[in-house]
Order: C-alpha cells, then sequence, then structure tokens
C-alpha cells in the first residue's frame, strides 16, 4: 500500500467521521496517532517494509477494538479501527474484515474494494480462487441492491406484528426489511 492510498483512507475517515457530526478533535487525534509510515513522506509503502513488533502489537490493539465494534454491530467503528491497524501493519485478515463491515453495512462496492486490496496477499491459489468467489457475489448484491431501501422499525414491545403494506414482515425486535425505494405504509 502506498503512502499516497493511505493519506487517501486517512482523508476518507476524516471526511466520513464529520459526516456524521463527530468533533473534529477525534479525527485530529487519529491523525496524530497514526503509525509513523503514514506520517513519513519518503517511507517504504507497508507492504514492502520489516513490520516492527511494536507495530504488531498497535495494529493488534486496534484490531480487537475493530472487533469489538464489529461485534456489537457498529460497523462504521468497526472499520475505522481496522483501517487505523492497516497503518501499523497490513494484515490480510485486516482487509478481509473490513470487508465484511462493509458487507454488514450493504455497502457492497466498498467490501468489493477492501477483497481486492486483500486479493494479492491471499496465501495460495484456493484462497484466491475463494476471494475471487466472494468478489463476484458482491457485485451481484450490488446490482440486487440498486433501487432499493432498508427499513428499520424500533418499538419497545416485544413480540408487536411489524406490517408494511398491510403485509406483516416479522415480530419485533426486527431485523431491517429491504424494499423497493417508494412511499410505505407501516403498522406496529
Amino acid at each position: 500500500m502506498s503512502i499516497k492510498h493511505v493519506a487517501i483512507e486517512i482523508v476518507m475517515l476524516l471526511i466520513f467521521l464529520c459526516q456524521m457530526k463527530v468533533i473534529l478533535i477525534v479525527a485530529l487525534m487519529l491523525l496524530l496517532m497514526a503509525p509513523p509510515v503514514l506520517r513519513s513522506a519518503d517511507a517504504k509503502p507497508p507492504t514492502r517494509r520489516k513490520i516492527s513488533v511494536q507495530d504488531l502489537r498497535r495494529a493488534q490493539v486496534h484490531y480487537n477494538k475493530g472487533h469489538e465494534f464489529f461485534v456489537k454491530g457498529d460497523y462504521d467503528g468497526a472499520i475505522a479501527e481496522l483501517v487505523v491497524a492497516i497503518g501499523y501493519a497490513p494484515e490480510p485478515q485486516f482487509f478481509y474484515n473490513i470487508s465484511k463491515a462493509y458487507e454488514r453495512k450493504m455497502d457492497y462496492k466498498n467490501a468489493r474494494l477492501y477483497l481486492e486490496r486483500y486479493l494479492p496477499l491471499a496465501k495460495n491459489k484456493k484462497e484466491k480462487k475463494v476471494v475471487l468467489g466472494r468478489i463476484t457475489e458482491l457485485d451481484k448484491r450490488h446490482q440486487d441492491h440498486l433501487g432499493h431501501g432498508r427499513l428499520q422499525v424500533k418499538v419497545n414491545v416485544e413480540g408487536a406484528v411489524i406490517k408494511v403494506d398491510g403485509k406483516a414482515v416479522g415480530k419485533a425486535p426486527q431485523e431491517p426489511v429491504r424494499l423497493p425505494i417508494g412511499k410505505r405504509n407501516v403498522e406496529v
């Protein structure tokens, strides 16, 4: 990964955080906490440098935080932590897990992007074949996802029947329902 690509990742992260109305100070702290390879203009890409034990430990800390966010369903938090982990040590599982977080967000385009970045790090032909299959599946999901949205209904009565356009779609608590874009009549 080149310095340019890492810088783009940081800028994308900062833009996202601002859009989510997160205090600018948090974004600055992330930049200041970035590993030296991200701050040095003449540093080699992370894939071509020897990774120190200290950087591996830092990467593991951010990976663990990302995993915690993922388990809690905070996929944006997971992505942010895993991007920082990649800056310290571009381990294949970091790219894979970012892809999974984007997939959970139904952002199949970015999920595919991170699998593409994982592909050159695959250990063997069999692993590459599996990753290529996942990329094909994400492409199908992306095409299917266009023109659709998600409806999530939160109620304080467990077991309440949720209807969309007169048709029962489940009982509370209900996972988000994927529907074609348009006006809907929702009943609980």
